[in-house]
């Protein structure tokens, strides 16, 4: 769920499901940022694993955040997460 962005509308809600949510400047991204000056083209993804839903940083400029700290390559989502891909803010919700 979008809580603070300049591209998207807050309380947007993305699904997580077969197919990954991709973020970033680009128009093929699944969560268009191309109002977000801080966010790279292909900047983070969202995906389903067996084993839990997975947030990778897709190699971004400015990084990936989880809950205030800046993330290297992937990591499991818990319930209440708090993500940001440039001046986008984002939580996790399990549905």
């Amino acid at each position: 769920m979008v809580i603070e962005s300049p591209s998207l509308v807050h309380g947007r809600v993305f699904e997580t499901g077969p197919i990954a949510v991709s973020f970033g400047r680009a128009s093929d991204n699944s969560a268009v940022l191309d109002g977000d000056e801080y966010a790279s083209s292909h900047h983070a993804r969202v995906e389903s694993q067996r084993d839990g839903v997975w947030l990778l940083d897709l190699g971004s400029t400015n990084g990936t955040w989880l809950n205030g700290a800046r993330m290297d390559g992937r990591h499991r989502l818990r319930d209440g997460d708090l993500v940001r891909v440039g001046e986008t803010e984002l939580r996790f919700e399990r549905g």
